[in-house]
């Protein structure tokens, strides 16, 4: 017999895909995020590789580092602002949670069933924008300022592919557990979108701060210290959410949001 938790996640893919808009928007996104990323930083480099071809090669390879630093996380966060909407904040002000409340799944079955949905709706355009970014800079770059590789290390690949996805769900996660709990979904529906957009614009100018001081040393912005960190604030947001699931998320206390 299927689990229901996964029964749950199931039927709230299957909602999500036959609407145009969740296509449309996702596809949006990724071409812009990928043309904007690239378009942004080809001329600074060539105008710097007529003077310096060196410190070229080394931005060239510290930009996929800044993007695999801060986009999996604020493109996931983005991408996932409408699924949040309608699978937690729409659900709840329509009164549809109150029908699952009535079946045989726990709170927290609901919960991580709901959350996994988005992160399997999501997860897989926030691959296709890394990649494509990644193809498209190599493309750009292979072979022009130097012989040497212009791809970032495997320690950037690790943060890119789960370190910034995995972080991201927990941020959703958690909002989806607030949601759950309180009266005022709107005001949770505003966080999620001050969550979004601060992470996107205020890591930009925090990178992009770090990434000038960077410029001229010839080192890696993503070591594996700075992977060993990043996982390490993962496994214990995901403890600290699990634990908190477990004491408050009980039915009794999301009938009592809805009064």
């Amino acid at each position: 017999m299927s689990n229901p938790m996964f029964v749950l996640m199931r039927k709230e893919m299957r909602a999500t895909v036959r609407r145009p808009v969740y296509w449309i928007t996702s596809v949006l996104v990724v071409v812009f995020v990928v043309w904007l990323s690239i378009s942004s930083t080809v001329e600074p480099i060539k105008k710097i590789s007529t003077v310096s071809p060196s410190l070229a090669y080394h931005m060239i390879r510290l930009y996929p580092q800044v993007f695999l630093l801060l986009q999996p996380f604020s493109l996931f966060l983005l991408m996932s602002l409408y699924l949040f909407t309608e699978t937690f904040v729409t659900e709840k002000s329509q009164g549809r949670i109150e029908v699952l409340m009535t079946s045989p799944l726990r709170v927290k079955e609901i919960w991580l069933g709901k959350s996994l949905a988005i992160f399997a709706l999501v997860y897989p355009f926030v691959l296709v924008t890394e990649l494509v970014y990644l193809g498209m800079w190599r493309h750009t770059w292979g072979g022009q300022i130097a012989s040497r590789s212009v791809m970032p290390g495997n320690s950037t690949f690790v943060v890119g592919l789960v370190g910034g996805p995995l972080m991201a769900l927990e941020v959703v996660g958690g909002l989806g557990l607030v949601a759950l709990l309180v009266n005022n979904v709107n005001g949770v529906q505003l966080a999620a979108f001050f969550v979004a957009f601060g992470a996107t614009f205020g890591g930009s100018y925090i990178l992009g701060s770090v990434q000038k001081k960077m410029v001229g040393q010839s080192t890696d912005l993503i070591t594996w210290t700075v992977v060993l960190i990043i996982l390490v604030i993962s496994v214990l947001l995901a403890f600290a959410l699990l634990a908190w699931s477990r004491y408050w998320l009980e039915k009794d206390k999301i009938v009592r949001s809805f009064r």
